[in-house]
């Protein structure tokens, strides 16, 4: 197997384990794996502001050192001083009282978490440190089932075409909160934090089996409007 190859697939495993058997069955070294792959996408897809508002925010501490294991001590140090605005110097791994934590950051947490989301793009790029540590690791990796990467893969597919606009509709309505629709739909179909912010709304984008939802809320994440793209055409819901 090519190393490029065998980095994807130890990534992938490694949150298909972390997924199918929870957390307290990883390995230490394949939770180091999990708290980088997941800043590095946060990241790449969107920013930091979006990182802590997602559930992969829960190891916001825990990376710090996972970035220090790997190599990659700029990195580090901006995830240091991300953390440091929240209270105490610590996100809450608690998803709701993290959001919570972020609504009271304001505009100037927000300013803060972007200038970072700067910082680390310009300073940063994780997949050169995370390339070389998996494969200076390789043997501590032998015991990881490598097909969970194309069990992974399958599995996205289902989470895109499990679910149908009826099946969830009456659950969206003006007024309900993101994290309130995340519990009443599930984790398996994920409601994603776009890039583009204004002032007073924010962006989100639900993948369903028949369309994606495109939801617009409050800044308090409260859905003021939605709206439902099938593949051929947009239509107003």
């Amino acid at each position: 197997m090519k190393d490029d190859d065998l980095v994807t697939k130890v990534q992938n495993a490694v949150i298909y384990k972390y997924l199918s058997m929870g957390f307290d069955k990883l390995t230490g070294i394949e939770k180091i794996v999990l708290y980088v792959s997941s800043l590095d996408f946060e990241i790449t897809m969107s920013d930091l502001y979006t990182y802590y508002n997602n559930s992969s925010g829960e190891y916001a501490v825990d990376v710090v050192g996972a970035l220090e294991a790997i190599g990659a001590f700029e990195a580090a140090q901006i995830i240091k001083k991300a953390n440091f605005i929240f209270p105490k110097g610590t996100p809450s791994r608690n998803r709701k009282t993290r959001i919570d934590e972020l609504r009271r950051l304001g505009k100037k947490g927000e300013s803060i978490l972007d200038n970072l989301t700067d910082e680390f793009y310009k300073k940063v790029e994780l997949f050169p440190f995370i390339d070389r540590f998996i494969l200076e690791h390789k043997q501590e990796f032998s015991e990881l089932d490598l097909s969970g990467a194309d069990k992974l893969i399958e599995q996205k597919k289902f989470s895109r075409s499990g679910l149908s606009y009826d099946d969830i509709s009456d659950k969206i309505h003006k007024g309900v909160y993101i994290t309130q629709l995340q519990d009443l739909i599930g984790e398996d179909v994920p409601i994603v934090g776009l890039t583009t912010r204004d002032s007073n709304t924010i962006s989100f984008t639900m993948p369903l089996k028949d369309v994606d939802v495109r939801l617009v809320t409050d800044k308090n994440e409260r859905v003021i409007s939605w709206e439902a793209k099938p593949k051929n055409k947009s239509e107003r819901i």
